[in-house]
């Protein structure tokens, strides 16, 4: 049984890296309770307009990549969930946790005023319009300005805790059911097919998740302590040394031209 929202399962290859594995990510704690419920940006929801985009992927990601920037740098970026979902081939199916990153990693990201999810976006179609060639171009100042990586985390109640010690986690779910205390669960022999952000947790009890789907106006939820997702990453976001070059003024020249 199985319900999706545009998750892809795509299976691990021995050459990922996993927190704790051979290969893994190196990386400084920055929130030692693992609680990221302070730096939360306000809610962009993927079912608006009457459309089911199926991008829950990219939406999660971007949103991961605008909690860390609150918390590591103190800044309020926006980032355009139509371009990464765009860029990375995103399907009426979804797309992948790995597709998505990757994505991220190699194109950058547009901010959501470059590619926005406005009213004026009303179909399938809108949404995935292709995405003029400058777009492209603005989105490699994020590549520019931050060292992106992402790694597969295994999905155990210890290396979840420990990996929300590093970001927000990237964590798939079946949307969505609830037990009779009002938690989120996987019904017996269901499959994930949501990728959501889990920011926090209350041990042995429930993972906190920062959704991009409103149901019935809530997007923060409570999924059950036993609901481990079936995939799951963590990210990291380091700034590069920016000065001005003539590739930043050529960017912002290029702002100028198209009134961005």
């Amino acid at each position: 049984m199985s319900l999706n929202n545009g998750l892809i399962i795509e299976p691990r290859v021995p050459e990922d890296y996993v927190l704790g594995g051979a290969q893994s990510l190196r990386g400084v704690v920055l929130v030692p309770d693992g609680q990221w419920d302070k730096w939360l940006p306000e809610p962009e929801v993927q079912n608006k307009n009457g459309i089911e985009p199926s991008a829950c992927v990219s939406f999660s990601l971007t949103n991961i990549v605008e909690i860390m920037e609150r918390q590591e740098f103190n800044e309020t970026n926006n980032y355009s969930d139509r371009f990464l979902a765009t860029a990375s081939g995103t399907t009426r199916q979804g797309n992948s946790l790995k597709a998505v990153a990757q994505t991220l990693k190699n194109k950058g990201c547009a901010e959501e005023k470059d590619l926005p999810f406005d009213a004026s976006i009303t179909t399938f179609e809108k949404f995935y319009a292709p995405i003029q060639s400058f777009i492209y171009t603005l989105a490699l100042q994020f590549k520019a300005e931050f060292a992106f990586g992402y790694e597969y985390v295994n999905p155990t109640p210890d290396a979840l805790m420990e990996a929300l010690k590093y970001s927000p986690l990237q964590f798939t779910v079946y949307a969505w059911v609830q037990d009779a205390d009002g938690l989120y669960y996987r019904p017996t022999g269901a499959q994930d097919g949501h990728a959501t952000v889990c920011y926090g947790y209350k041990k042995n009890y429930y993972w906190l998740i920062y959704d991009s789907y409103d149901s019935g106006g809530v997007v923060l939820k409570k999924l059950r302590w036993d609901a481990l997702p079936q995939q799951c990453q963590r990210v990291t976001l380091h700034r590069n040394v920016v000065v001005e070059t003539a590739w930043t003024r050529f960017i912002a020249q290029l702002r100028a031209l198209f009134n961005l």
